[in-house]
Parts: C-alpha cells; structure tokens; sequence
C-alpha cells in the first residue's frame, strides 16, 4: 500500500529514481565481467618433486612416502594420494570445499620444510601447484610461415610474439611450443674418455666452473670507482670445444679431444601442423584476477597490430578462442531472454487487449534487469550462465506479478473508479498475495544456498 501511494503522489520523484537506477545500471553493464561459469577454486593441492636419474621405486621409498607422510598432518586435508613415475614424485592433497587454498599451501609448504632434511642429496626442491581454472590457456595461436624454417619461427615465437603478448594487461604467460629449439650438444667419445682416465663427473665441474661470470671487486682511478667482474660465460661454440677437462703426463686435455661439440637442436618430442602445415604453437593465460573475455580482446587487438611488423609469409592463426565460446554462450542465453520478454509482452497484449498496460510490464522487464547488473557489479559478480539463468526466472516472477496487478487495477477501472484510486485499492488488494507468491519462488531456491562442492559454486550467484 505504501509503494503504490509513493508512486502514484510522487511521480516525479519516483521518475528520477529510476532514471538514476537505469543510469547505474548502464554503467555497471559496461564494467561487468563476461565469463561462461562463476569464479571457481578447486580444493586441490599438487607436490612435485623431480630427482634425475632414479627409478620409480627408489623415488616411491625415498621421496613420495616422507612426503606423503608429513602432508597427510596439514590441517583440514580431506584426502591424499601419490603418484611415482621415472625421475618424479606427485603427491596430490584434496581439501574440504570452502578451504582457504592460500593459507592451505602456506601450511603445506611449513611440512615440507620439515622434511627436507630427510630427502637424499641432489633432489629438486618440491614444487606446490594450486589447482586454478585460470591457469588454463585462454588462446591458443598458430604460428607458420611460407619462407622460414622452424628454428626461424621457433625464435619469432618466443622472442617477438610472445614477448610482446606478455606485456598485455591481465596477460600472466605467453609461451611458445613446437618448431626447432637451439641446443649445444657435447657428444662424448667414450673410449677416448675412458683411455684417458677422466670421468663425467669431472667434464661436469669443468663446463659449470668455466661458464660463469665472476664479481673481481672494485677498481678505484682518481675520483671514479669502478666495479670489475670476469667475464666467463660461452660465447661460441668454439670457446666450449677449448676448455681444459683434465691433464695426462703434463698435457692438457680440452672437451674437443674427448667430445664432439655441435651447435644443434633439441630432439623433437611433438609436431604441431596448422591447416597441414609446420609451424609453432603459442599459448596464452590469463591473470587469476583478470576476465577471460577481456584479456582475449586486448590480445586480438595486439595481433592486428603486430600483422604489420611480422616477415613476409609468416601468419598467426587462431587454434583456440576461449572468449569466442564465452560469448557465444552468454549471447546464446541472452537472446533466450530477450525472447521470453517479447513473448511476454505478447500475451499480456492478447489476454488483457490494453495497450497502456502491454507498455507499463515492458517498461518493467527492461528496467528491473538493468537495475539488477548494478548489484551484481557492486557483488563483484560475473555474467555468466548462472547470474543470465537467475535473471531469466526473475524475468518470469516479474511478469507475473505484474499480471495479476494490472488485471486488479483494470477491474476497478470497469467499475467506473478513476485511475488514480483504481490504483491504490487494486495494488493494495492484491499486494499480500503478490508478495507471498514472491517469497514461495524465493523459498524453492534457498537450499542453495546451503549447497557445497562445485554445484554450490555454480548455481548459488544464480
């Protein structure tokens, strides 16, 4: 009763409300954030481990079970399992849903410190992944070129185009794979090191210790102070070749009288062919906090820049858009919702056969569902199936209620009341009911909200 009286005494004042609300609205649909699902964090925490040179078995007694032993102590882990292959350890933690997973790594990382000790020598320090969505390429792009070869595009890839995705904001990695990557190989003559009494081990220490620049202090020359370092790292092939490795009766022993020295590439693993051609892959992820929609629009517009600086005859084509299926998605789902309003509007018009009424509940959807972007912006909430699913039943909730308050309001004006009073008693009449059939809807979905696991993250922004 008070809500009808205000509009109908206040109209000017309720004009501008709503003008400010649709303003708002407006605003906060420009700022939202597009995504297929709701933000997700999967209670799941990886240790790896890598320890070259061993077997499955010596790394299952000496690596995965203390590591497995001392998580199985983190608080609130629901679940651990391990899993031991050749040269590395994977020790997998699941947690309760709604576990902080910051502090959970935190708390993993203090028992691993604790262990450490216990690991044999020469093992690689226990890497902690949390399980993110967000660490998922975004885009996939393929590289290929008609005049280079795959060292070529393997280079562009990694120094060029990756480089400068990179620099893009929300962009956390750009990284390039496939082609030809340059490796220096030393493949050793084993009789020869053999005869000559050297072990590995010692052209080990001889390439480490002679790779290296060194700091060799200060240099002060009248007022200037100079900072002086050796300069040791390999600059050509040629330089490596020359190294002393060992000493046989007085005579020194370089790595070329023992080994072939190559400049070459690394043995190819995988074949990445766009449209039946060779080329390189590139994959880009997004920033954790960074929407997907966005980033992948700000790398299009880096790649339509960046057509005019490439050589001729290399292109980039696009593998995988993440955004692309974003948007089909969210249109998909919009235009669904566009069209329950129209019907909508449609059969008020059949049924009641009054213009002036058809017009106010098509006023009503429009407004109400800008009105409501504006608190899913200030929610910190997404676009996406979930939030555009909600919107559709309040669309529907909507509608009816403005059904059953017109038909009321029309009646009393049959009845020969003027509008302004057919308003008040026709709203005030039927506003309890209205509003118990609102909260019945509301009921229906509150279980939702006490739902966990990944279906909780799912439906409850719904």
């Amino acid at each position: 009763m008070f809500l009808s009286r205000f509009g109908i005494r206040r109209p000017l004042m309720v004009f501008m409300i709503f003008v400010g609300v649709i303003v708002l609205g407006m605003i906060s649909l420009a700022n939202l954030k597009i995504d297929l699902f709701p933000e997700m964090n999967f209670p799941m925490i990886a240790v790896i481990t890598n320890y070259s040179g061993v077997g499955p078995k010596e790394i299952e007694s000496m690596v995965t079970r203390p590591i497995e032993g001392v998580l199985t102590t983190v608080t609130d882990v629901k679940n651990v399992t391990s899993k031991t292959l050749e040269e590395l350890s994977v020790v997998m933690m699941e947690f309760e849903w709604g576990t902080d997973m910051d502090t959970a790594a935190t708390n993993a990382r203090e028992k691993l410190d604790l262990v450490k000790r216990a690991l044999p020598d020469g093992i690689a320090n226990p890497m902690i992944f949390k399980f993110d969505p967000s660490m998922m390429p975004v885009l996939f792009l393929g590289v290929s070129g008609t005049h280079q070869g795959l060292d070529e595009l393997r280079t562009l890839a990694e120094d060029t185009i990756c480089q400068r995705l990179a620099r893009i904001n929300g962009v956390a990695v750009a990284s390039a794979d496939g082609g030809l990557t340059r490796e220096i190989q030393i493949r050793l003559y084993r009789h020869r090191i053999e005869g000559m009494g050297l072990s590995l081990e010692q052209l080990k220490m001889a390439l480490q210790t002679a790779n290296v620049d060194l700091p060799a202090g200060h240099l002060r020359i009248g007022t200037t102070d100079y900072i002086v370092r050796t300069t040791g790292q390999f600059k050509t092939v040629r330089e490596i070749g020359d190294i002393v490795v060992g000493n046989v009766h007085g005579v020194s022993i370089r790595l070329k009288d023992v080994a072939d020295v190559r400049d070459d590439f690394q043995e190819k693993t995988s074949i990445v062919k766009i449209n039946g051609q060779q080329g390189v892959l590139v994959q880009v992820q997004k920033a954790s906090s960074s929407n997907t929609v966005q980033v992948v629009q700000r790398v299009r517009k880096e790649l339509k820049k960046m057509e005019a600086d490439l050589p001729p005859g290399v292109k980039i084509a696009t593998i995988m858009d993440s955004a692309e299926q974003i948007e089909k998605s969210i249109g998909t789902v919009m235009q669904e919702v566009l069209v329950g309003g129209v019907l909508a509007v449609i059969l008020i018009l059949l049924f009641l056969g009054n213009w002036r009424s058809t017009i106010i509940v098509s006023l009503a959807i429009p407004i109400s569902i800008i009105a409501t972007f504006a608190l899913l912006y200030f929610s910190k909430m997404t676009l996406n199936i979930a939030t555009l699913g909600g919107l559709a039943l309040g669309v529907g909730r909507l509608v009816d209620d403005a059904i059953v308050e017109l038909e009321n309001i029309y009646r009393h004006m049959q009845a020969g009341e003027r509008p302004r009073e057919a308003s008040l008693l026709g709203a005030s009449e039927v506003g309890n009911a209205v509003i118990a059939a609102t909260i019945t809807t509301v009921v229906v979905f509150v279980p939702i909200f006490f739902t966990s696991g990944l279906a909780g993250i799912i439906f409850k922004p719904m």
